[in-house]
């Protein structure tokens, strides 16, 4: 079909590496071709390794908008697509309710936010859109939440999120599956605090190298130059104008 035949281009670049790989064994490091064979293989690896992140990236979107069409709320449907948002995974958990009774949700985990969803009854396979939480500020605990839901069976697996738009405690079905969701929010925290950081770090050596370059020898030079012609420029404006009037 033709969704094979578009993507036989994308399938022949790893087979293009591996025959140039095999032909660089097989050619002498004395043959003229030699650096020439070493060279395309370090360039179809890059040019390989750039179409598996696209794919990837594209691969990613798709996923993010599949997710978003699921979910929706009372005035219109969230907005999931985000530069930089990757999908993570999703489960089946349940929140406390006020009235103490838990409630199953379910759970999408993206690189920065954490999304969860009630699941509708008059919508098979759509979600309702409840809440979401920002990783930039975060914590997850799990021991919070077993303080908080000590009188509930299974609060061993609990554990709480808190972000600047909200806190919330979910329910897992076992230790292992909150182990792995607090342990992987908790890596995507710290990975999203570090990301921050490191712009803040970029704009500030910006803006330092910014005036360094003001206060510079090169500046000054530079200053010096066009204040010196724009007093040779008026000086010869001054004498023409002198010209001028004794012609007259």
């Amino acid at each position: 079909d033709i969704a094979s035949l578009m993507i036989n281009p994308i399938q022949r670049l790893p087979r293009y590496v591996l025959f140039l790989k095999e032909l660089a064994k097989c050619t002498p490091e004395s043959h003229l071709d030699a650096p020439n064979i070493k060279l395309a293989v370090k360039q179809f690896e890059e040019v390989a390794a750039h179409v598996n992140e696209r794919l990837r990236k594209h691969e990613n979107n798709s996923k993010v908008l599949e997710i978003q069409s699921k979910l929706w709320k009372v005035r219109g449907s969230p907005c999931l697509l985000s530069p930089g948002r990757r999908y993570i995974m999703e489960g089946k958990m349940y929140k406390i309710r006020s009235s103490g009774v838990l409630a199953e949700v379910h759970v999408f985990l993206f690189s920065d936010i954490l999304v969860y969803a009630t699941q509708t009854v008059l919508l098979p396979g759509r979600y309702h859109y409840r809440n979401q939480f920002e990783f930039y500020g975060a914590k997850v605990s799990d021991i919070e939440a077993r303080q908080q839901t000590a009188f509930i069976h299974g609060s061993q697996s609990a554990f709480t999120i808190s972000s600047p738009n909200g806190v919330r405690t979910f329910v897992c079905d076992s230790q292992n599956q909150r182990d792995v969701w607090v342990n992987t929010i908790n890596e995507l925290i710290t990975e999203k605090r570090d990301k921050i950081r490191s712009m803040e770090i970029h704009r500030k050596s910006n803006s330092h190298k910014s005036v360094t370059i003001e206060g510079s020898p090169i500046m000054a030079e530079a200053e010096r130059r066009i204040k010196s012609l724009s007093l040779r420029r008026r000086s010869n404006e001054e004498n023409l104008a002198g010209d001028r009037a004794a012609a007259v």
